[in-house]
């Protein structure tokens, strides 16, 4: 997994393992498919990536959490964010933004809500350090 990750820190409370850290998480696909590694931490959509371009991977359960996407603009452009609104406004709207999610994330939908049950980021961070995660 990428270093100073939330998958680095969400590992690191959880504890039991070892982690091995990499300037990036596609960093470590090449260990994973040596058998350097027992597995990689990473987003669906990372995977699903390295899984399209042929390497031998599979995605294992559901999520530990979830993160939403954002976009980032500097304080104080007000027009910027509500022009950027309108646009992914109207793109989830039309249906655009579900259109190029699977076309460029190997069938993923990112627009889609998680799954039931999977916590966002925080809120899993929260179960591990109170030892109550699922399956702690």
């Amino acid at each position: 997994m990428g270093t100073a990750t939330t998958y680095e820190a969400f590992l690191q409370a959880e504890g039991g393992v070892t982690i091995a850290s990499y300037d990036t998480d596609a960093d470590a696909f090449p260990d994973l498919k040596n058998g350097r590694l027992d597995g990689v931490m990473t987003a669906d959509l990372t995977a699903s990536e390295a899984i399209a371009g042929g390497s031998p991977f599979e995605l294992s359960g559901k999520p530990y959490y979830y993160e939403e996407l954002a976009a980032a603009i500097r304080q104080g452009e007000p027009d910027l964010k509500a022009l950027l609104d309108y646009a992914i406004d109207g793109m989830h709207k039309d249906g655009t933004l579900t259109k190029l999610s699977e076309k460029w994330y190997h069938g993923f939908d990112t627009t889609k809500a998680p799954a039931q049950g999977v916590p966002g980021y925080d809120d899993a961070l929260k179960m591990v350090e109170q030892g109550t995660y699922p399956g702690q």
